[in-house]
Formats: C-alpha cells, structure tokens, sequence
C-alpha cells in the first residue's frame, strides 16, 4: 500500500474512526495492532511472502523479552549477533554470503528500521539495568511494526513511544489544536510527496537525457534530483507525523532546516536526524570511547572524532545498499564529514579559538560554507540516481570531463550563494514592510497558507496530477529478497530503504 493512494486515505479514515471510537486503552491498541498487521499484508502477494519478515519480528520480541529479564552482557551480545545476522542475510548482503539464499521471495520492506529499534532497545537494556522498562510484547510488537514509522522511519525511540501509548485512554487526548495541527503537516506533506517531488523528478529526467548535449545538464540534473529527494522525504515525513498526531503519537522530526546548514557536519544534524543520532549514540560515541581507552593522548582526540566520523558515515552509506554506486555514495559521505571535522579541528589549532570563532562568525564565510556544503551534497548523491548502475556513471563522467564536473560543482557553490543573497534582501524587505503594511501582511500569509493548500487537495484530484508520473518514488514499495531492478529503486537511497 502506498502511502500516497485512495486506499492508503481509505485505511487511514477507517482507522481514524474505529481507534476514535472507544477511549479504553486496551481497545485504541488492538487497534493499532490490527492496523499494523493489515499494512504488513499489503506488502505481499501471498502469506510465504511474509514468512521471514514475521520470522525476524518474532526472533526480536523475544530477544527484547529475554534482555530486559537477565540484561547480562553475553545474551546481548548472543542477541544483537543473531539480528545482524538475520537482517544481512535477508537483504542479501555479500558479507553473509556463505549463507544460502532463501528459494523464493519474500517482503523485505521495514527492515533497515526495525533494526534500528530493537538494537536501540537491547543495548540500552544493557547498559541501564537499573531503568525500568516496559517490554510487554503486545507493545513492542506495535512499536516495531507501526504503520506510521515501518518504512522510512522515522526512528523513535521505545521511551518516548511509551509515554505516548501511557496516554491512549486521556480523554484530551486529541485537541482542536492537534487537529489543525496534523491538517496542516499532511497538507504541507502531499504538496511535497504529490506535486512538488514529481516535478523535480521530471525536472531531473530532462536534463539527464541532454548530459551528452551540454556539460551543466550534468550539475542541472543533480541539483533536481537532491531537491527530489528532500521534498519526497521530508514530505512523507510530514504526512507520517500528521496522521500520526491523530492517532495520539508524537513522531519526531527527521529534518530540521537542512539548507540552513552551517557547514557539512551540521547539515547531517539536520537531515535524516533520527538516523543519525542513532549512529551517533551506539556507533560514534563507543567507538570514540574504544579509541580514547587505547590511546588516552588528548592531543589525539580531535583526529579520532575525524576517523570515527569517517567509520561512521561509510557504515551509514552501505545501510542504504550494497553495490558498487552505493560504495561510492558512502564514500563520498564519509569523506565529506571526514574532511570537515579535519578542516575544524586544523582551523582552530592555527588560528586559536578566539580568532576561529570570529571567522566562522562572519557573514561571508558563513555563507561560503553553507553553499560548499550544499553543493557537495548535491554532487554525492549522484551515485544514487534512480535506474543508475556504476557504468553509467562512468559514461556520464566521460561526457561531461573532469573539468565538466569541477565547473557543475562551482556553478552550484555560485548557485546556493546567490539564492542566499536574495532571500537575505528578500528578507530584509519583507521585515522592514511590518513598519507600514503589519495588518495587511499578516492576512496576506494567512490567506497564502489556507490558499495553497485549498491548491493542493484540487490539485490532487485532477486525473492529469503529477502524481500519475510513472518516475514518481512513494515510500512503501513491496521489496522482495531478490534485486529490485526497478528504476525507482535508487531514489530511496535517503529513505533507508534497500533491495
């Protein structure tokens, strides 16, 4: 079922009304339950399909049981190996290839997330005995498998999905203002995921097909494609954290202003926020530990967050997908983070940090940063594009040359600061018409907001949308254990979501 779909708006309603219908707790998540387990059948054409996803979900529910029983280091350490096997040999990762392939196909949908959650919860199992924590199976079970979160995230953690499930049965528990509130993130979400998404994807297509034609298609085609990207992804998430409201759950968000980056690092603080943390608590901090113990010099400090970023990152990139394109990809990411932590930590060491702070204080340079930063971004995700195989690229990057490709990423880093530079004047005049105009400009952003998405729901329902493209990408695709050659295939990369 795709999120973006009449039956996907039919399951929710239905949902919506029978949840809404009694306020007994123990009603509102059998209810969920139902709801989660109908979602998971819609990935399949028949039940075998769903026999290893089930297999996976049921070998973590007892993992988490057992774990939060004895909390001894070996059953964790039994638990998160047994998973990780599991998970890569369902996805089919050439690391666990001695294992033989299962004969048929089968849903692999939701995993790259689900891993993420029980892992969350067996380490912090480990290291917070003395934190009590509700593992009742009925929950974890809803909290692994919820509709709102399977596919592409986002991660919650397993405290906070509790503290929303403690207050199932509140009778204000859904307000006017949550209402208003969900009406205007799924409003916001489907301009993004229907009408926006698509046509930068088309956008894309076309000056990908004239690379061979002219060198900046090639810079052109990219720059669309990132936006297509962001505006798919953060539109999901935005119609996953309205309907979600509606249901009584606090999702948190997954991008948070990401072109407002100030440099590289901050930027993967921004996006893909619940993924990054997580990499950020159980793999960067353990990792930085682990080094500093073996070598406890504080002068090496700096230059272990440099290699852990590196580790990090890499390992971020191959979650996505394992190939060569998606080598690259995490390549690319790795260095990029890598580089500017490096460039961080030298800069401050030569200039001292009164002198650093004042330079990355500066309007000028702020900008520059931010502009190298999304122009690089923008570039890295080329190994990602949708139907894109490693030769390919190789022949893009014969037709638009060595230079072709450093002249794209200065036209880019040109691009961003002049779009900077318009909305900084912009800005400026839109604050200085409050003096003479605040009435009128307020009723004025009031009317665009109820306006546009008026704008979106006719939008939507014209038979010529843009959300008929064939080249549109919605989260929730049927994935199978075997490769997925569709083109749409690669535009997931940012989701998580692989083979």
């Amino acid at each position: 079922m795709q999120p973006f779909s009449l039956s996907f708006a039919q399951f929710v309603i239905v949902g919506l009304v029978v949840f809404h219908a009694r306020r007994d707790a123990a009603w509102r998540r059998a209810v969920l339950a139902s709801l989660n387990l109908v979602f998971l059948a819609t990935f399949a054409d028949s039940w075998l399909e769903l026999v290893p996803l089930a297999g996976f979900i049921g070998l973590s529910v007892v993992a988490v049981q057992l774990m939060s029983r004895s909390r001894e280091l070996a059953l964790c350490i039994v638990s998160i190996a047994a998973l990780l096997v599991t998970y890569l040999h369902l996805k089919h990762y050439a690391i666990v290839g001695f294992l033989k392939p299962l004969e048929f196909g089968y849903v692999t949908a939701g995993l790259g997330y689900m891993i993420f959650r029980v892992l969350h919860v067996l380490i912090d199992c480990y290291q917070m005995p003395d934190q009590p924590r509700d593992a009742s199976p009925w929950k974890f079970f809803n909290y692994l498998t919820s509709f709102l979160t399977f596919t592409a995230g986002p991660v919650q953690r397993y405290e906070d999905y509790l503290a929303d499930d403690q207050e199932l049965a509140s009778t204000s528990m859904l307000s006017i203002e949550d209402v208003q509130y969900a009406f205007g993130r799924i409003s916001d979400g489907l301009l993004r995921l229907g009408v926006l998404g698509p046509y930068m994807l088309i956008a894309h297509h076309y000056c990908r097909d004239r690379i061979h034609w002219h060198m900046f298609a090639f810079g052109l085609a990219a720059l669309f494609y990132m936006l297509f990207i962001f505006l798919n992804f953060s539109g999901y998430m935005g119609l996953m954290i309205g309907i979600g409201r509606l249901f009584g759950r606090r999702l948190p968000e997954n991008f948070d202003s990401p072109f407002l980056a100030a440099n590289f690092l901050d930027f993967w603080n921004r996006w893909h926020i619940t993924v990054s943390q997580w990499f950020k608590t159980y793999v960067f901090n353990n990792l930085l530990g682990a080094l500093c113990r073996r070598w406890p010099q504080p002068a090496l400090l700096p230059y272990f967050g440099v290699a852990g970023y590196f580790i990090v990152f890499f390992i971020l990139g191959l979650w996505h997908d394992w190939g060569h394109c998606f080598l690259l990809l995490a390549l690319l990411q790795a260095f990029g983070v890598s580089l500017n932590k490096l460039w961080e930590v030298e800069l401050r060491r030569h200039l001292g940090r009164q002198r650093h702070a004042a330079l990355v204080g500066r309007l000028w340079y702020r900008m520059l940063a931010r502009a190298l930063c999304l122009a690089y971004f923008t570039m890295s995700t080329i190994p990602a594009w949708e139907g894109a195989r490693y030769g390919d690229l190789l022949q893009y990057a014969q037709w638009t040359g060595v230079g072709g490709i450093v002249l794209n990423f200065l036209a880019c880093v040109l691009g961003f600061l002049s779009l900077e530079a318009a909305a900084r004047l912009g800005l400026v005049l839109w604050t200085e018409s409050e003096r003479w105009l605040p009435r009128a400009r307020a009723d004025f952003s009031s009317q665009l907001i109820i306006s546009t998405r008026i704008f979106v729901l006719v939008l939507l329902m014209l038979p010529d949308a843009p959300k008929d493209n064939p080249h549109a990408f919605h989260p929730g695709m049927v994935q199978r254990g075997a490769h997925d050659d569709s083109i749409l295939h690669a535009a997931s990369v940012f989701y998580g979501r692989n083979r």
